[in-house]
């Protein structure tokens, strides 16, 4: 059984001392001054720091619906996390909180999670992997996270012990880390979404106007992340821009917008929910029916998000 080591850097953080000889002789392999961490590993968690669920990597991945009604933000709790190379198993509360659905509903935790270790090759030139479970309770549904990093020790000499898991971090411009960082969250039902950034900080902007034949028009901002072997690239969207007439919506709350596509990011579909209603419009649906037109129609949903209307689409412009 491992000991948890504190989540504060306090009295830890050697500051003013070098960074190691970049060699891995005492350096933790971060861009700044090194904390001790003896022969251990370490996770720093700055203040804020979140990860909010993208891909439905298991379940209905076309339900834009069930996307809408379980998406999840997890709020780290800030400190240095020590894991200890020498044990097995290690308890500790390193969720601060999460939030579920549009009412950002808060599971109750099911006990304290705890990371477990393997270690892939030999403790002197091998993978060492961590996977960390905690177990929720929403309304008598269970919730379960699961993190999974892993570092790599050649020599008997860790190649970068510490791991700062910040947004920056998370939003890596490259493949997935895999190795780094990988968060997932399921539900009871076995619906399961993979987690990444919020703030999506080093994704592209990709702007989306659909004018419908009614007069109104929508504006979309999608954040996008090209590249790489995915089967579907990360995107979220930011924010939605609604017009009638004189009247106006915008949204830009994680919880109200929501995201569903294909292999490829085809026949993408784009919920808007509004904080207060247009007369009897609360949300919008864009459903991409068409892989080289993009959408035929805009959907007009009541408060049960249930379609009252639809409305031909006229002109439908993605700005790549």
């Amino acid at each position: 059984m491992m000991v948890a080591v504190g989540c504060s850097s306090g009295g830890a953080n050697d500051a003013g001392i070098g960074d190691g000889d970049g060699n891995g002789n005492g350096d933790d392999g971060s861009g700044g001054p090194d904390l001790d961490l003896g022969d251990d590993f370490g996770l720093l968690i700055p203040a804020e720091t979140q990860a909010c669920s993208q891909a439905v990597i298991s379940g209905n991945t076309w339900d834009i619906f069930g996307e809408y009604r379980t998406k999840g933000r997890v709020t780290f709790a800030a400190g240095l996390w020590r894991l200890p190379r020498d044990g097995d198993s290690l308890e500790v509360d390193w969720i601060e909180k999460v939030e579920l659905g549009p009412e950002r509903d808060e599971p109750t935790p099911q006990g304290i999670g705890t990371f477990s270790r393997t270690i892939t090759g030999t403790p002197d030139d091998g993978i060492y992997r961590y996977e960390y479970v905690q177990a929720f309770d929403l309304n008598g549904e269970s919730y379960t996270l699961t993190f999974k990093t892993a570092f790599v020790v050649s020599g008997g000499v860790a190649e970068k012990p510490l791991k700062t898991i910040d947004h920056a971090f998370i939003s890596t411009a490259d493949d997935y880390a895999g190795m780094d960082f990988m968060l997932t969250g399921e539900y009871g039902s076995g619906r399961v979404h993979s987690f990444t950034t919020c703030r999506h900080e080093l994704y592209r902007d990709v702007p989306y106007d659909v004018a419908v034949e009614n007069g109104d028009q929508l504006h979309i901002d999608q954040k996008f992340r090209p590249g790489g072997m995915y089967k579907i690239c990360p995107a979220e969207l930011k924010r939605a821009v609604f017009v009638r007439g004189q009247e106006q919506r915008e949204v830009d709350n994680f919880f109200r917008l929501a995201y569903t596509a294909g292999q490829h990011n085809w026949f993408q579909k784009f919920l808007i929910v509004f904080d207060q209603p247009v007369g009897s419009v609360h949300a919008l649906l864009v459903d991409e029916d068409n892989m080289t037109s993009g959408a035929s129609q805009m959907q007009y949903l009541d408060a049960d998000l249930d379609v009252i209307d639809t409305a031909a689409v006229t002109s439908y412009i993605v700005g790549w």
